[in-house]
C-alpha cells in the first residue's frame, strides 16, 4: 500500500509534535511545498490543544514518536476521519532508496550507528535515522542520495507499531526482552509492536533476530509469515554470542557481541567480505553511555551505562565483570518484576545504592535475596559514598551506574543522567 499524498495533502497537513521529528517532518513539507498546522502542547507550534472540530481542517495527520495510538488527540483525528502516519512511515513515502530497518529492546542503535558507519566506509551512501534521535524526515536536507543509497532505520516498538506504508529491504531484530509495560497492556502486545515491523518486510527482503525474538515468537503465538523462497531468516544464537570474541573493537564484551553477529549476517547477505567488517569495527566507537569505563581514581573504575533503561540491559552488562561490583540502579518503573531482577543480579552485585521511583520497590526485593543495599536521594550522594566503599577494598573495584529503568522520574532523559555522573566522578577525580 502507498501513501496517497497528493489527494491527502490537498488540505494542510496536521503535525503533531514539534520537537525533534516534528521539526523535521516540517523542513520536509516546506520542500514540498504543501501547508501545514503544527499541534504540541510544549513547544512553540501553530496550537498548543487538538479538537475534534479541528480534524475537519485536516486529511492528514503527521504524528511525533510520542503520540501513541491511544492518545486523545490521535483518537480525535481518526474519528474525525483524517488518516494518521507515524514520522518513520510518512517520511519513508519520499525515499528513493534501500532501507535497512533495526528494532530490539536493546542494542538497536548501537547497531544503527555501525552499520551506517560501515556501509559509508564502503562507499556506500548510507544515513542513520529514526529513533537514535535523526528523524527519517530529515534526511532530505542532508545530500544527494539514489536508488542505491541506504536508509539505516532505527525503530522503535512506538513507532513500529503504527506502520503502514514503510517497506524494509532488511530487517535487524537484535533481541527480546520485557520493557514499556507502563505503557503496553502486556508483554505479548510490546512484542506484537515490533513483529508489526516483520510485516513490512519486502517480498524478497531478509530477516535476522537474535535467538530471545524467535522465543518470544513462539511464547506469543506468532509465526513468520513468509513462505517464498525468495525470503531469508537467520537467527543468531546465544551460544554463538556466549564463544564469539572480537578483539580490538567494541564489540569484544558480552553486551556488544550479539549486536555484531547480526551486522555480521547481513554483512554476508549484501555480498561483503566478513574480515573487512571487523577491520572497520576496530575504528568505530560506542556512541556514549554505553557502559563505558569513563575514569579510574586510585582502585576504583567508574562505569556510565545509563543507555540501560530496563533490567535485561543491566543484567546484560553484569557479564562483564568476573566479580561482584557496587551498582547504581532505579528510576521510573516500567512495571515489570523486581523481584526476578533481584534474584538474577546474586553473586554479580557487592551493593546496590538504589534510587529514584523504583528504589523501595528494589530495596525490599534485594532485602529478599541478600543483596546489600540502601535507598538515596540522588547521585551526588551516591556517588561519593560509592567511591569511598570502594576504596577501602585493595583490589580493582568497580563502580557501575546501570540503572535498570527509564530515567524519567529524575532526568530529561539517560543522557542527562548519565552527563550529570561523569560530572560527579570529574570532581572527585579532580580534587
Amino acid at each position: 500500500m502507498r501513501l496517497n499524498f497528493e489527494r491527502l495533502s490537498k488540505k494542510p497537513v496536521g503535525v503533531f509534535g514539534k520537537g525533534v521529528s516534528g521539526r523535521a517532518v516540517c523542513g520536509l513539507l516546506d520542500r514540498l511545498h504543501v501547508s501545514y498546522v503544527t499541534y504540541d502542547q510544549h513547544n512553540d507550534a501553530t496550537k498548543s490543544t487538538f479538537l475534534i472540530e479541528d480534524a475537519q481542517r485536516h486529511d492528514l495527520i503527521v504524528t511525533s514518536p510520542s503520540f501513541h495510538e491511544s492518545h486523545p488527540w490521535v483518537r480525535m483525528a481518526t474519528q474525525g476521519g483524517c488518516l494518521c502516519v507515524g514520522e518513520l512511515d510518512f517520511a519513508s513515502r519520499f525515499w528513493p532508496g534501500k532501507v535497512l530497518a533495526i528494532t530490539g529492546t536493546n542494542g538497536k542503535t548501537t547497531l544503527t550507528e555501525f552499520l551506517a558507519f560501515a556501509l559509508n566506509r564502503i562507499g556506500e551512501a548510507a544515513y542513520a535515522v529514526g529513533n537514535n534521535g535523526v528523524a527519517f524526515s530529515s534526511i532530505h536536507t542532508l545530500g544527494s542520495y539514489d536508488q542505491d543509497a541506504w536508509a539505516v532505520c532505527e525503530v522503535s516498538s512506538f513507532q513500529s507499531e503504527t506502520l503502514r506504508f514503510l517497506k524494509a529491504d532488511a530487517i535487524l531484530w537484535t533481541n527480546f526482552a520485557p520493557d514499556h509495560l507502563e505503557i503496553y497492556p502486556s508483554l505479548k502486545d510490546y512484542f506484537g509492536a515490533k513483529w508489526n515491523l516483520i510485516q513490512r518486510l519486502k517480498e524478497k527482503g531478509c530477516c535476522f533476530v537474535g535467538e530471545s525474538v524467535e522465543r518470544g515468537a513462539q511464547q506469543h503465538g506468532y509465526r513468520w509469515p513468509f513462505k517464498s523462497k525468495n525470503f531469508f531468516k537467520k537467527q543468531v544464537l546465544e551460544k554463538e554470542v556466549e564463544q564469539a570474541a572480537f578483539p580490538g573493537t567494541v564489540f569484544s564484551s558480552f553486551p556488544q557481541r550479539e549486536n555484531y553477529l547480526l551486522a555480521r549476517e547481513f554483512w554476508k547477505w549484501i555480498g561483503r567480505d566478513e574480515s573487512e567488517l571487523l577491520l572497520i569495527a576496530q575504528d568505530f566507537k560506542l556512541p556514549k553511555h554505553r557502559l563505558q569505563e569513563i575514569r579510574t581514581v586510585k582502585n576504583v573504575h567508574f562505569w556510565d551505562d545509563s543507555k540501560a533503561t530496563n533490567m535485561a540491559a543491566t543484567l546484560a552488562a553484569m557479564r562483564t565483570f568476573p566479580k561482584p561490583i557496587y551498582l547504581i540502579a532505579g528510576g521510573k518503573s516500567k512495571n515489570e518484576n523486581v523481584s526476578e531482577f533481584a534474584k538474577n543480579l546474586q553473586g554479580k552485585v557487592k551493593e546496590a545504592f538504589l534510587i529514584g521511583e523504583t528504589a523501595l520497590d528494589l530495596e525490599n526485593a534485594f532485602n529478599a535475596v541478600g543483596i546489600p543495599c540502601k535507598i538515596y536521594n540522588s547521585l551526588e550522594e551516591i556517588v561519593p559514598i560509592a567511591y569511598e566503599l570502594a576504596l577501602q577494598d585493595t583490589d580493582i573495584q568497580h563502580v557501575v551506574l546501570s540503572s535498570g529503568f527509564s530515567s524519567l522520574d529524575m532526568f530529561k532523559d539517560y543522557k542527562q543522567r548519565g552527563d550529570f555522573f561523569e560530572s560527579i566522578v570529574q570532581a572527585i577525580y579532580s580534587k
